[in-house]
């Protein structure tokens, strides 16, 4: 897979993942917030989760089109 294909995937799927995944979640609960690096972001759900925990979160994701959604979440 490269960058053409997760764009594409993007640009026909917006919101393509919007749900956290629930194994971060377990991981992350009951820690105290910090920092974080979420590479591979896709459209930031993830990020977003831990962000609403009071975590500071940096995402980065090789397809412009994710980190666009991510942004507008």
């Amino acid at each position: 897979m490269n960058r053409e294909f997760w764009e594409q995937v993007y640009q026909e799927e917006p919101g393509h993942s919007v749900v956290a995944d629930p194994l971060v979640e377990e991981l992350t609960l009951g820690l105290s917030p910090g920092k974080a690096l979420d590479l591979g972001c896709g459209s930031g759900a993830n990020a977003l989760m831990l962000a609403q925990q009071g975590w500071q979160v940096l995402g980065v994701d090789w397809a412009e089109t994710a980190i666009e959604q991510a942004r507008q979440a």
